[in-house]
C-alpha cells in the first residue's frame, strides 16, 4: 500500500494542466483537502467537490494616470564646428561697356636749345603739367643753375654740376574765363635747355 500511494504522489499533477485546482469540501467540519482527479475522487457522502482557477481572470484596464508637468528647458548647448566654405559661384556675365568719355588735351614739346614753349587753350578749367630739361655745357668744377617757370605761376630752380643734366617739373590747375596762351620758359647760364614739354588737360571742375 505504502509504494501504490508514492507511485500516485508522483505522478499527481496539482493544479492541472487546464490550471483548475479541484477539492473537497468536506460536508461537516468544512475541512477542505486538494486532489488531482486522475488519482482520487472526493467521498461522495461525505465531501463536496469544488474547483478553482490557479491564475483568476483578467481585470478591466485601469484609467489612464494624469500626465506630468513639462520639466524646465535644459541649457542651451554647445555652438557646433563652423561649417567648411562653400564653392566659389560662377562669374556673372559682364556687364554693357559704357561710352567712352571725352577729354580735351593741349601739349607741345620743344626742340634742342628751345627755352620757350607756348599753347594755346580755350577758356575752361585746367590741369598744366610742364618739365624743363636742361646740360650744364661749362667745363670745369663750376656749377649752374637751370630756372623754369610758367606764365600761370609756378616756378622751379635746380643747380647742376658741370657735365651733368637734370629736370624740373612744373604744375599748376586753374580756371580761363577766355582763351589763354599758357607759356614754359626755362634758361640759365651755360645752361643748354632740351627737351621742354608742357601739357594743359581740360576738366570739369577744380577743388
Amino acid at each position: 500500500m505504502a509504494v501504490l500511494l508514492t507511485g500516485i504522489v508522483a505522478f499527481a499533477s496539482i493544479p492541472g494542466g487546464d490550471g483548475v485546482i479541484n477539492g473537497c469540501y468536506k460536508k461537516s467540519g468544512g475541512t477542505l483537502r486538494v486532489i488531482d482527479p486522475a488519482v482520487s475522487q472526493c467521498d461522495s457522502r461525505a465531501e463536496t467537490p469544488i474547483s478553482w482557477n490557479q491564475t483568476g481572470p483578467q481585470g478591466p484596464q485601469g484609467i489612464q494616470g494624469v500626465q506630468g508637468q513639462v520639466g524646465p528647458a535644459g541649457p542651451q548647448g554647445l555652438q557646433g564646428p563652423q561649417g567648411t566654405t562653400g564653392a566659389t559661384g560662377e562669374t556673372g556675365p559682364a556687364g554693357p561697356v559704357g561710352a567712352a568719355g571725352t577729354s580735351e588735351v593741349w601739349t607741345a614739346s620743344g626742340a634742342i636749345g628751345q627755352e620757350t614753349l607756348s599753347i594755346n587753350v580755350p577758356a575752361g578749367s585746367y590741369v598744366i603739367n610742364a618739365k624743363g630739361n636742361g646740360i650744364n655745357g661749362v667745363f670745369g668744377d663750376s656749377s649752374q643753375i637751370l630756372a623754369c617757370s610758367l606764365s600761370t605761376g609756378d616756378t622751379g630752380a635746380l643747380r647742376i654740376e658741370a657735365g651733368d643734366d637734370g629736370s624740373i617739373s612744373l604744375q599748376n590747375a586753374l580756371p580761363f574765363n577766355s582763351p589763354t596762351t599758357i607759356t614754359l620758359i626755362c634758361s640759365g647760364y651755360g645752361i643748354n635747355v632740351e627737351k621742354l614739354k608742357l601739357t594743359a588737360i581740360k576738366v570739369n571742375t577744380i577743388h
